[in-house]
């Protein structure tokens, strides 16, 4: 069982990774992004998907925990991304409560404005079912990184049931919808 210890040994003991998947456009079948996916490297060396400690990590409050551990590792692998090419999106995946956070805002923030990251090459991806109706101070998170350039994107549109209705409230920039629908 995975609990808050094992978690925290984990981001101590950098067993977190990111696994980048391309984003592949259909019109010119050319990379043009990409999604940094988190895995677990235990210490056997097997790796786990997010489904295997995620539901604990957000039991145990320590969803915004990791969400800035790995934003601080995102801005490790950026350069390397960037070097093989610059032009690249790479999406960030975020809970509401993330977008809630100061501290998240302001790691973002400082990233960009040290020029860690460009804000051009960030996309923040939200999934549909994680937007509440009604979270000022996520909506202000939001905002502000959009001013800065950063994009915003609705993951998993067509899983929840407000979909037309977060859409009208959200400034998305892209829509990723879910392959169910």
């Amino acid at each position: 069982m995975i609990g808050p210890k094992q978690i925290h040994e984990a981001i101590a003991s950098k067993r977190l990774h990111f696994w980048y998947q391309p984003k592949v456009s259909f019109l010119s079948g050319l990379i043009c992004g990409c999604e940094a996916l988190i895995r677990w490297r235990t210490d056997d060396g097997k790796i786990l998907p997010p489904s295997a400690f995620l539901p604990q990590v957000e039991k145990a409050g320590l969803m915004t925990a990791i969400a800035q551990h790995m934003f601080t590792e995102l801005c490790n692998d950026i350069p390397r991304i960037i070097e093989a090419k610059p032009d690249i999106e790479v999406s960030f995946n975020l809970t509401a409560q993330d977008l809630e956070h100061p501290g998240m805002i302001a790691q973002i923030k400082d990233a960009v404005n040290n020029n860690v990251i460009q804000a051009r090459n960030l996309q923040i991806e939200l999934t549909e079912t994680a937007i509440p109706k009604n979270q000022e101070d996520m909506l202000r998170g939001i905002q502000s990184l959009l001013d800065m350039g950063v994009q915003l994107a609705m993951d998993d549109f067509g899983t929840g049931y407000s979909s037309l209705d977060a859409l009208h409230r959200l400034p998305f920039d892209v829509l990723k919808i879910d392959q169910s629908v």
